[in-house]
């Protein structure tokens, strides 16, 4: 029937200008019990709740709660609750935003000092650099990827994994899983095989190069043989590489044999190509290391912020209802309406409609 009634009244209101004065106040007054009698009887109290700001209310009406906008009737006693309730989650959140702890409450004055204090846009400008630093790692992370399966795909070996607990390696129709700690301990065996491998070869260039200076000091007339060894020479030094190569991969095979993979029918090609693969893959697990750890950081930073705009909030929608209601008592309840909710890391808007009974 209120329903009804107020649909009614509605439609009647749709044309205000024309209606005399004297009918005008009977509308108003109309409209007025109307909406009295609404808040009485169409809604239920709710209790103990925190439907705006998680400030805790301990009896209110809910009249709209929708993702853009949330609006609840608040009578007398609770309207002064809740700003009371204000004030002390002000005072919380003012001391952990300024790192001042003390047992006496802090001045209003004091807390609008705080939140000036804030400066929003540093915390946007380092969530930007969070995500662009994810989207970097991404790029390599999809380079080093597609890198492990080019490298695999020549029908040699297949390399397959859904997380970075280890990698699937099947060689010839035989899968075996190895586990990342073995994988880990090849790699730093191969390291150091190859930290080796190229202190000699700089020993060996040191040597050259002496070699090459005294050369140079020969007379001119024997440069023409020298040039005549050179082709020899070259041929030797390739040979000598095939062979340093051929050590290496022994030394491999043996480092794979010792986390488990068999290696007595393995080709050089074949070690080589593992051994590529577990290189690339542990470089994987690193870059999605790193993005794990800026995703953690920027969350931090998402936390802080969000923390900030609801101190900014609150300080916000405290003020608004002090200078409403602070000197007023000649009103039965408060409609409080909060829009823009839907929107993250973003300042809200506050509305209050007093009411003042029939």
């Amino acid at each position: 029937m209120l329903n009804k009634i107020s649909e009614y009244l509605s439609n009647f209101e749709r044309s205000l200008q024309t209606k005399e004065f004297d009918l005008l106040k009977i509308m108003d007054l109309n409209r007025r019990k109307l909406d009295f009698y609404l808040l009485e009887f169409r809604y239920k109290f709710v209790e103990n709740n925190s439907p705006i700001l998680n400030i805790k209310i301990n009896r209110y009406k809910i009249l709209c709660d929708s993702k853009e906008m949330t609006s609840i009737y608040l009578e007398k006693g609770e309207v002064k609750n809740f700003i009371k309730n204000m004030k002390d989650e002000l005072d919380k959140k003012a001391k952990n935003i300024a790192l001042e702890y003390q047992f006496q409450d802090i001045e209003l004055n004091d807390i609008i000092k705080v939140a000036k204090e804030i400066n929003f846009n540093k915390y946007e400008d380092l969530i930007n650099s969070y995500n662009k630093k994810i989207n970097d790692y991404k790029h390599q992370y999809e380079s080093k990827r597609v890198e492990l399966y080019s490298s695999a795909a020549k029908d040699i070996i297949n390399i397959t994994f859904s997380d970075f607990t280890g990698m699937n390696l099947n060689l010839k129709g035989t899968n075996k899983k190895i586990p990342l700690n073995k994988i880990e301990k090849f790699l730093n065996s191969d390291k150091k095989l190859k930290e080796k491998e190229e202190k000699k070869e700089k020993k060996e260039e040191k040597e050259e190069k002496k070699k090459e200076t005294k050369e140079e000091k020969k007379e001119e007339t024997k440069e023409e043989k020298k040039d005549n060894t050179e082709n020899g020479e070259n041929i030797d030094k390739n040979k000598i590489k095939e062979d340093e190569n051929d050590i290496l991969n022994e030394k491999r095979k043996k480092n794979l044999n010792s986390i488990g993979i068999d290696t007595k029918k393995m080709s050089n090609e074949i070690i080589e190509l593992i051994t590529k693969s577990f290189q690339l893959y542990h470089d994987m697990k690193n870059i999605n290391d790193n993005i794990n750890e800026c995703k953690t950081m920027r969350n931090l930073i998402k936390e802080k912020l969000n923390y900030n705009y609801d101190f900014f909030n609150i300080l916000k929608l405290y003020c608004y209802l002090e200078k409403r209601l602070a000197q007023k008592d000649d009103y039965i309840g408060v409609i409080l309406e909060e829009k823009n909710k839907d929107k993250t890391n973003e300042l809200r808007e506050y509305s209050a409609y007093n009411l003042t009974g029939i």
